[in-house]
């Protein structure tokens, strides 16, 4: 049961960031004109978001090999709690 956790947290982390830009890049002209900026501004919250994903893998990748179940399960509940903040 432990690896089948393990492995369904694991697909959903590897599935996340492809998932999240296919559904932000038609979202960023509607949130410019929401938000009442430019589109470069909007732009820039992209760059930021693929930034903390790179930096993510970096700071992850060492410490899964160690502990990969911990690591990762502990990253993907900071994730969940970060997306739950900003609600």
């Amino acid at each position: 049961m432990r690896r089948l956790w393990l492995a369904l947290v694991l697909g959903w982390l590897s599935g996340f960031a492809p998932l999240t830009i296919d559904m932000y890049l038609p979202a960023l002209p509607g949130m410019a004109r929401d938000l009442h900026t430019s589109a470069p501004v909007v732009q820039l919250s992209l760059t930021v978001f693929v930034v903390g994903l790179a930096l993510g893998q970096v700071v992850a990748g060492p410490g899964s090999a160690v502990a990969m179940g911990v690591t990762m399960c502990t990253c993907a509940a900071a994730a969940l709690a970060a997306l739950r903040l900003l609600r």
